[in-house]
């Protein structure tokens, strides 16, 4: 049974995060604000919660280093811990930056 995305803007993260099959890739188009950050944490909580393994980050260029700061500056954390990251360039990883921290 195919399920749509409601056209409109504003969409329930649940229904999208529902309809996505395993092993499908999601790229997330965002104007600048804090979309991605909270997505990250979004999707963390949802995958962790229902038990759906697992998530796979691709980390381009320290970005997921910059959204789990971002998120620890506005006193959001992430658990991670559950998730996979593929580290595509750049240098600090998150479990480097605890140890460090």
């Amino acid at each position: 049974m195919s399920r749509e995305i409601p056209s409109v803007e504003f969409v329930n993260f649940q229904d999208i995060i529902d309809i996505i099959q395993p092993g499908e890739s999601v790229l997330v188009e965002y104007r600048t604000s804090y979309v991605p950050e909270f997505t990250l944490k979004l999707s963390a909580d949802y995958t962790r919660e229902n038990g759906i393994p697992p998530l796979i980050i691709d980390d381009n260029f320290d970005t997921l280093y910059t959204l789990v700061l971002h998120l620890r500056l506005m006193g959001v954390e992430v658990n991670l811990d559950h998730a996979y990251v593929v580290k595509t360039g750049g240098e600090p990883t998150i479990s480097e930056e605890k140890s460090n921290g």
